[in-house]
């Protein structure tokens, strides 16, 4: 009955041990796809209202520094520091470029988007 146990106890430990060292042999190495990434910011950032600005067609250097402060949680946010938590500061700065790049949209008023 010990034995059984024991070898049960090995399989798991190996299983273990080998799921581990699997998950960082097929680590993502894609490239940061700039566009793909956007598209999750306007999800929020373009939805044309007041309460969330409009980030398309700001400076780069004023989205670069603001996502850089999210980053080092120097600017007040509710969720934006944890967003930009995961990316690369390489990564900010090539969404800031990209948005810079991108024509303004204005926002409507909140009672015209609720019609």
């Amino acid at each position: 009955m010990k034995r059984i146990n024991n070898k049960r106890l090995f399989t798991l430990g190996a299983s273990i041990l080998l799921g581990l060292w699997g998950s960082q042999v097929t680590a993502d190495t894609r490239p940061f796809d700039v566009r793909l990434q956007a598209s999750a910011c306007v999800n929020c950032h373009q939805t044309h209202t007041s309460a969330i600005p409009t980030i398309a067609g700001q400076p780069e250097s004023v989205l670069r520094e603001q996502l850089l402060a999210f980053k080092a949680d120097r600017a007040p946010s509710t969720i934006m520091h944890r967003l930009v938590a995961g990316y690369e500061e390489s990564q900010l700065r090539a969404l800031a470029q990209y948005f810079s790049q991108q024509a303004p949209t204005e926002p409507v008023s909140d009672k015209a988007s609720q019609r």
